[in-house]
């Protein structure tokens, strides 16, 4: 191995020791003379590149390298056609939001994601709906502010949920504030131009998540946890309820790595690399969600429809 590569593969190790949510448990001597085998003959930084994802996969899978063209596709611009929350009534009087994965850095990337999420709550609350579907499912996650900015005014104000350093003390906490998504280190992001609010904030919620459901959509689905009249239908989780921190490496590459786990507004925390079970097990269907013969849906409008504000 070059003196280049080696001193960028321990640059990688020594962050990955220092910061992993796992780190005590490794044994690291035998973790750097593996990724040094893997990695023997490499003579440029990124010739190191595997050696750094398996080190990585044996931390924890929510933990990964990302390569600096990985990296600059989250700063590009956006295109007309970026995937967005839409939103249509179903049964006659419930909301359906599908909330897809976002992962751009940009402000107005950010903006136009949330405003199409609550432009989509607006008409379908101006048609009267009773109750609402959070659809997660498909979502592997991205950005978790965005997603909670574009189901604001359905989720409602109140502390949503925090990160749990390794000593069990509770470190950054999320929030929403007058439709304002909000951290307790001081940082607020509106995300859209008008926030808006429900005619009755306190409807009913079936959140809908899947085996794809990860990361970022996951803390999504931990901000309704606990919330009343709240309840999660279909599969569990991709089992990525973890917070990740980002060191850019001297080539650019990005190591994102898990450094905390996540809690609900009732404190309850989520395993790391555990999926988050639904509150009502759902089996998928034989061609699969979002099709007219999706079996998630009706269990989910039938609780929907059982609730006083749909029954009044």
């Amino acid at each position: 191995m070059s003196a280049a590569a080696r001193g960028y593969l321990d640059a990688a190790l020594d962050l990955l020791q220092q910061h992993a949510l796992r780190s005590a448990s490794m044994d690291w001597p035998d973790l750097r003379r593996w990724a040094r085998w893997l990695a023997s003959g490499a003579q440029r930084p990124a010739d190191t590149y595997p050696a750094i994802q398996a080190v990585s996969a044996r931390l924890e899978k929510h933990t990964s390298l990302l390569l600096p063209e990985e990296v600059a596709a989250h700063h590009v611009a956006p295109s007309p056609d970026m995937t967005v929350p839409t939103g249509h009534v179903i049964s006659g009087d419930l909301g359906l939001l599908t909330v897809p994965s976002f992962t751009m850095a940009q402000p107005v990337a950010q903006t136009r994601y949330v405003q199409a999420g609550l432009d989509a709550v607006r008409r379908m609350d101006g048609a009267g709906v009773c109750g609402w579907l959070v659809d997660l499912r498909g979502n592997p996650g991205g950005s978790y502010g965005p997603m909670i900015g574009a189901v604001a005014p359905v989720l409602g104000d109140g502390l949503l949920g925090s990160f749990v350093r390794p000593d069990g003390s509770t470190g950054t906490s999320w929030s929403l504030k007058n439709g304002v998504f909000t951290e307790s280190d001081g940082s607020t992001s509106t995300f859209a131009t008008v926030p808006y609010r429900l005619k009755h904030p306190d409807a009913p919620i079936a959140v809908l998540t899947d085996r794809y459901t990860a990361s970022a959509a996951e803390a999504t689905l931990i901000s309704f946890r606990g919330r009343p009249d709240t309840r999660s239908f279909g599969q569990p989780t991709a089992g990525y309820p973890t917070g990740n921190a980002s060191y850019t490496l001297s080539d650019g590459a990005v190591l994102v790595i898990t450094v905390l786990t996540e809690a609900d507004r009732t404190g309850h925390v989520y395993a790391p690399d555990t999926p988050i079970p639904p509150d009502a097990a759902v089996p998928p269907g034989p061609s699969g969600e979002h099709t007219s013969d999706d079996p998630v849906l009706g269990p989910a409008e039938a609780w929907l429809h059982n609730q006083p504000a749909c029954t009044s």
